[in-house]
């Protein structure tokens, strides 16, 4: 039936009919051919019936096909189901092999969605654009003032923009003041991006304009703190003590406009000055680079436009303020290419796609892996399949059979994929990062990644079945029956193939552990790079007297009790505050002046980097005196005003000169500060940084109220201080906050300096190690099915008198060969690929010897003992065994 011809079947149909009516005419009496024409008359428009009655035959015959196809399918899925859990071992094998890989890639995906592929949760998101202030020596890109965001906000190319600086607040609701991280924005902050709260309403323009004191939650804290209750709008929250209304909560999706750091809510700039009287004069100081600024790019207006409207106002305010924005110039970037942080973000493509790569590399050793299981597989079935096609069974059918079972395989590993990737993205967001606001990775397994992932699990389905499918397809009756089954023309092509398998993942698997050796090589190196600064003994903590509404002129008090109270301990050797520590990244950029002016600063000022310290500051930290003084506790606001210049801003300002004794001004038109002493350099913001201008003022003539504690210990171990220091703060003040307590090994490791090396070691390295695991046992998978095949050959040689031992040698010969061709072809990819990692790599060469040398140590030795398990058994075959088993 499914192969007759519908137009034949329709003609036919018609005929029959016609022929019957006008043999029912005959029979009254009617000529023939009066008849049959009287037939067709009755029969009407033939063409049209015809026309109907085809349709209809092909609509059937397409239902009747795929009614059958149904019917195929599942028993093909029936069978192989069936199949598959007779034979459990390899079927967990396939799908463990190819879910660890999938996993992994589903991770790494987590991280390029949430970094570059989804927008932000707002209102056209495709036009938002970020806005900041760049230097132009390095393109360092930093925030800008308040004034600038004004400027830029009446730019005709832009349709509206907002402005907003993360604040840290004493944060009460109805437990003990903890220490919160709010955003506030301007007035339209949250009316711009159109967010929709998800319980009451968002803060206003006109709230910021009557400085209302009214805050939006996160949902985050409402979960947090108030457990969801929907009755929280209304309630009271404290803020540095003073009282806010809660007017409503975001929407979970809503997370900011600042990547990683999710605030505990939201509130008006204005707002701020409340609790935080200096906010209002920030806000009108064209040299206070506090803010952030988005804005939406007009419709119709492209991002060259934008740029070109931007370069042009940038010309304009640095010849109004030349100081101000010294070696700086507006930029702008599309929100989505600023990710995760502005400041980093032309390193965030290469990372992302250099581990996602790598994670395809793994997926395509998963895949040859599965091949080659699936080529055994084939191999053992090839009488089954010959019977097949001998019954009638086309090379497509045996082919879909086959593919079916790949896939199969593939959908299962879905969800050893999605129990992998969901623990792998729990793991990256629990690692606990050192800074002083609250991070979040924002990783989530949401739809697009799961549907990632099991696009990619099909993908490798087919990837790892169709070689095995075409070739278990061209299998005749006749040479399954001269090769029975184990031997000849195909068994040879199937080895062949499968031993190329071998080498293409030896050779991809080696280029990953290439590129996990060179990563640890680079943590390795990034924590012993002398940094300027000493890493052991050191304890930190910060407080922020700003929080408890201590009064500005009783802060020094607080201070010099804090630290007196600390000095007095037994477990601390030294002791200081400072306004910021190294690697922190939260020191203050200042222009410097100068009446000279050197070839580094033409115009006669310089940007520096700049940090409030008391005395003994350096040598608690160990940073070391060059020349000069340090501090000393009479440097106070009723002496001349001193500082201490590093080697780099002595050299820019008064290259080839003394700098002890020199004077500089760090206000234009300000009081003359004098420098008294000068230190080495430090690494201040990256590591691996060129040397960077900095300028260290005595805390007491340029106070501010938050500071980091730096605690030199005379323990090994400084967290075992923690508690006198939480003991010796509270003495002061019960009310104190102290946070971010950590050691200083703690603040690299697991803060912005090394944390995301550190991170990708240990990912490289797992990815690495994956890779090298399936070929491990790919190849002795390869040699073990040689072995067997060739049983009764060894099994005659040792018959004859061969000894063991020349079994095994060529067995591992023959192991020797697969690999050396594998680790030559790795080594000139490796050598290849490596050098895009230059940028990612601190102290270590993209063709590091160590890194390269270990790899091919570790290669080859386990691929010698993954060998040595079949040479081994080879030569412990019994020779009647063997032959009668032929």
């Amino acid at each position: 039936f499914l192969g007759a011809k519908p137009d034949a079947d329709v003609d036919d149909e018609i005929a029959f009919h016609l022929e019957m009516r006008a043999q029912e005419l005959m029979a009254r009496g009617m000529e023939p051919g009066q008849a049959r024409e009287e037939a067709r008359r009755r029969f009407g428009d033939r063409a049209r019936v015809e026309a109907e009655l085809r349709r209809m035959e092909r609509e059937r015959t397409r239902k009747a096909t795929r009614l059958a196809s149904f019917r195929d399918l599942r028993g093909d899925v029936t069978f192989i189901i069936r199949s598959l859990v007779r034979q459990p071992l390899f079927t967990i094998s396939a799908i463990l092999t190819l879910g660890l890989s999938i996993g992994v890639n589903t991770s790494i995906f987590s991280a390029v969605s949430a970094y570059l592929l989804r927008p932000l949760p707002v209102r056209d998101a495709d036009r938002l654009a970020l806005v900041a202030l760049a230097t132009k020596k390095d393109n360092l890109i930093g925030n800008m003032s308040y004034p600038m965001f004004r400027e830029v906000a009446k730019l005709p190319v832009f349709e509206d923009a907002l402005a907003w600086a993360g604040v840290e607040v004493a944060l009460r609701s109805q437990k003990e003041p903890t220490r919160g991280f709010m955003l506030a924005g301007s007035g339209n902050y949250l009316s711009m991006l159109g967010v929709r709260p998800a319980l009451g309403r968002v803060f206003t323009s006109q709230d910021a304009d009557t400085r209302a004191p009214v805050v939006v939650l996160s949902d985050a804290y409402w979960k947090r703190e108030f457990n969801r209750d929907p009755t929280v709008v209304g309630r009271t929250l404290f803020m540095n003590e003073i009282p806010f209304t809660v007017i409503g909560v975001t929407a979970p999706e809503f997370r900011g406009t600042q990547q990683l750091i999710v605030p505990d809510g939201y509130l008006a700039l204005d707002a701020v000055a409340l609790f935080d009287p200096t906010m209002r004069g920030n806000m009108e100081n064209i040299s206070f680079g506090g803010f952030r600024m988005m804005a939406h790019i007009g419709k119709g207006v492209t991002l060259q436009q934008a740029r070109a409207a931007l370069t042009q106002l940038s010309d304009e305010i640095t010849a109004l303020y030349p100081a101000e924005m010294a070696d700086t110039r507006l930029v702008m970037e599309r929100e989505l290419r600023t990710r995760p942080e502005y400041a980093v973000s032309r390193l965030t493509p290469w990372v992302a796609w250099t581990f996602f790569g790598m994670v395809g590399l793994a997926l395509l050793v998963a895949c040859a892996n599965v091949a080659n299981l699936l080529l055994a597989r084939a191999t053992a079935r090839r009488s089954e399949l010959a019977l097949r096609s001998a019954l009638g069974a086309s090379p497509g059918r045996v082919i879909r059979l086959l593919l079916t079972e790949s896939l199969l395989l593939g959908a299962a590993s879905l969800v050893v994929a999605s129990l992998l990737a969901r623990f792998s993205i729990r793991w990256l967001s629990s690692r606990p990062l050192e800074v002083d606001v609250p991070i979040d990775f924002g990783l989530t397994l949401d739809w697009s990644v799961f549907w990632y992932a099991a696009a990619i699990s099909l993908l490798a389905g087919v990837l790892a079945g169709v070689v095995p499918a075409v070739l278990g397809s061209r299998t005749p009756v006749g040479e399954v029956l001269r090769e029975g089954g184990r031997t000849g023309t195909a068994g040879r092509r199937r080895t062949r193939l499968r031993s190329g398998l071998i080498v293409a993942q030896v050779a991809v698997s080696f280029v990953l552990l290439v590129c996990g050796a060179l990563f640890i090589r680079a943590a390795r190196s990034a924590a012993h790079l002398d940094l300027g600064f000493d890493r052991e003994r050191l304890l930190l903590a910060v407080t922020d007297l700003s929080l408890h509404r201590i009064a500005p002129d009783a802060r020094r008090g607080v201070q010099d009790r804090i630290l007196q109270g600390l000095a007095a301990l037994p477990t601390v050797e030294r002791v200081a505050l400072g306004t910021s520590v190294p690697l922190s990244g939260n020191f203050n950029t200042r222009t410097l002046f100068v009446e000279e002016r050197p070839p580094q600063a033409p115009e006669g000022f310089l940007s520096s980097g700049t940090t409030s310290i008391t005395p003994s500051y350096l040598v608690t930290l160990g940073l070391k005196l060059m020349g000069g003084r340090d501090f000393t506790p009479q440097d106070d606001s009723g002496a001349p005003r001193v500082a201490i210049v590093n080697q780099a801003l002595a050299a820019a300002l008064w290259p080839g000169r003394e700098p002890v004794g020199q004077r500089l001004r760090t206000v234009k038109d300000g009081p003359l500060v004098e420098v008294v002493g000068v230190v080495a350099n430090a690494q201040y913001l990256l590591l691996g940084e060129l040397p960077r201008p900095f300028l260290y003022l005595p805390l007491r003539q340029d106070p501010g109220p938050y500071t980091f504690i730096v605690i030199r210990t005379r323990a090994q171990d400084p967290s075992t201080v923690t508690a006198d220091l939480r003991r010796a703060v509270a003495a002061v003040n019960p009310a104190l906050l102290v946070y971010g307590v950590r050691s200083m090994a703690a603040h690299l490791d697991h803060g912005i300096a090394l944390f995301f090396v550190n991170i990708g070691a240990t990912l490289a390295t797992a990815i690495g190690l994956l890779g090298l695991l399936q070929t491990i046992v790919g190849l002795y998978g390869v040699l073990s099915y040689s072995v067997a095949q060739r049983s009764r050959e060894i099994g005659i040689k040792l018959a004859l008198g061969a000894r063991p031992g020349v079994v095994v040698a060529e067995v591992l010969r023959q192991g020797s060969v697969l690999v050396g061709i594998g680790l030559a072809l790795g080594g000139v990819l490796a050598f290849a690929l490596t050098r895009v990692l230059g940028s990612m790599l601190y102290g270590v060469s993209p063709t590091d010897g160590l890194a390269f040398g270990g790899s091919v140590v570790l290669v080859g030795t386990l691929a010698l003992l993954s060998s040595y398990i079949p040479a081994w058994r080879a030569s412990r075959v019994a020779p009647a065994t063997a032959i009668r088993s032929e």
